[in-house]
């Protein structure tokens, strides 16, 4: 946690009771924001979260809902307005999909990738039409997407997941364009391999390999993206908008 960057800004983040999401919701709040806790199943986690921001002297509270579901999100917008105040930072971190689905190319059945694409851009799209519209009425705002290293290098097995990142890229440049002249940023991080659930669940012959192929000899932690994450957030970055910034080790070079 560092200074206070985010003093007086509120955040929700997306995904957030644990991995990445949990983590940029600590690094968030120790820059001084107040902060949603979302999650849709995993209520304890998020509590947890959200506890250890308040022992920490932050604010924070936890945000159920699906945000496939255009109900849920409606009615977790109602949450954050009264609870916390509108949304000035917005951390799109849940995917929306099974990340369970590893298929080759030839194997995977056109349904399953329309669908894992599609929930893709409904766990991005929905909370942009929640929140964003707000931002861009009051004149300020920050958006962070997750993506995720293999939407530009495929692993092979993973042309559901890298398809979905691929075209979630595709909303964040659409959005940042359209937000810069209200004063609203849209960013992404990439993400590598990450030490997260989503990693535990990778063969570990596949894993070790993928650790192999980083350039800086490791995996990466949740709590360096969370801070890779938080500094675009803060007013540091005011002139960077539309960015697409690695955070993986050195395995994609832009």
């Amino acid at each position: 946690m560092g200074i206070d960057t985010l003093a007086g800004k509120v955040a929700l983040v997306t995904g957030a009771s644990r991995g990445i999401g949990a983590a940029t919701s600590l690094e968030l709040a120790g820059r001084g924001a107040a902060v949603a806790v979302n999650y849709r199943t995993s209520e304890q986690h998020a509590l947890a979260v959200a506890d250890r921001i308040e022992r920490a002297g932050g604010r924070a509270i936890t945000a159920r809902g699906d945000i496939t579901s255009s109900t849920d999100v409606v009615a977790m917008a109602e949450v954050v307005a009264r609870d916390l105040g509108e949304p000035d930072i917005l951390v799109l971190n849940a995917h929306g999909f099974d990340e369970a689905i590893r298929e080759f190319p030839l194997d995977i059945e056109p349904e399953t990738l329309v669908s894992v694409v599609s929930g893709q851009l409904r766990a991005v799209m929905l909370p942009v039409r929640a929140f964003v519209p707000g931002m861009v009425k009051r004149g300020s705002g920050s958006v962070v997407f997750v993506s995720a290293v293999l939407a530009r290098d495929p692993w092979i097995r993973s042309i559901a997941a890298g398809t979905a990142k691929a075209a979630m890229e595709a909303v964040a440049k659409f959005l940042s364009r359209y937000t810069a002249p209200h004063g609203v940023r849209v960013n992404t991080a990439i993400v590598g391999v990450t030490r997260t659930d989503a990693a535990a669940q990778v063969p570990k012959e596949r894993l070790a390999e993928a650790v192999r192929d980083v350039p800086m000899g490791r995996m990466g932690e949740p709590e360096e993206v969370a801070r890779a994450i938080a500094a675009l957030c803060t007013d540091d970055m005011s002139y960077v908008t539309g960015a697409f910034v690695p955070t993986c080790g050195g395995s994609l070079i832009l």
